[in-house]
Formats: C-alpha cells, structure tokens, sequence
C-alpha cells in the first residue's frame, strides 16, 4: 500500500489501497489546515471532550477544489463534491503511525492529535452540514 502527496495545490494524500482492510466507518468535519497545509478529518467531540483530529488521505485521482483563489473542498472521483466543513460519512480504514507497518508521510504536527490516526476514505457515501 502505497500513501503519496499529490503535485496539487495544496497537495492531497491519496492512497490506491482496496477492499480487504477497508471496512470501518469514517464519519467527521472536513477541514483544511492552511498554515500547515493539510486535509483532516475532526470527530464531533462529547461535550468535555477535544476533537479527534486525523489525517485525511483520499482515493487516487482526487483533487482540491477551489474558489477565487480560496479552497473550497476535495472532488472525489466516484461522488463528486466534498465541501470544507461538511459532515462526512465514508467507508475506508484507519492506520494508527504509532502501530502500522506501512511507511506513512510525515505530517505536521497540527495535523494530527493524540489519539488521531491516519484516514483512508475509500467511498464517501455522504455529506451533510451536521452528524445524522
């Protein structure tokens, strides 16, 4: 399996990784990170609790979308449109960089928390302004 940035402005991480291993639910606020430069993917919190923050890596041919000059979202071949704050409801994986084997890029710090992981959204299944 291989996690690579694209030569997009900003850069994505796409993966090509299918079917086996792809089984969980994703479910967050799609963000982007400008100062560090990245996509993630933010669980809604319980109230005394921080978000989850993970790494968003999306499928093979996905590009940022743009407007006048500002990020708007990611086009994800197969569905189309996914807007900057919406809810996301994928299908995909989750690699943890502190137990899996498969070389991962380095990020920045801020785009990733504790307890996050890296997200590979295999097939969005849905978008919506808040968690169904």
């Amino acid at each position: 399996m291989r996690i690579e940035a694209t030569d997009t402005d900003p850069p994505l991480l796409v993966h090509s990784m299918e079917g086996s291993g792809l089984d969980a639910q994703i479910g967050g606020y799609v963000r982007y990170l400008s100062n560090a430069r990245c996509f993630v993917i933010e669980s809604s919190p319980a109230e005394d609790e921080e978000a989850t923050r993970h790494v968003a890596v999306w499928p093979v041919g996905s590009k940022p979308t743009r407007r006048d000059d500002r990020v708007t979202g990611i086009d994800v071949p197969g569905f189309g449109a996914v807007p900057l704050d919406g809810w996301l409801t994928a299908g995909g994986g989750y690699l943890d960089p502190a137990t899996t084997s498969a070389r991962l890029p380095e990020v920045p710090a801020d785009c990733l928390s504790a307890s996050g992981e890296f997200a590979l959204v295999s097939e969005v299944t849905e978008v919506s302004e808040r968690p169904r």
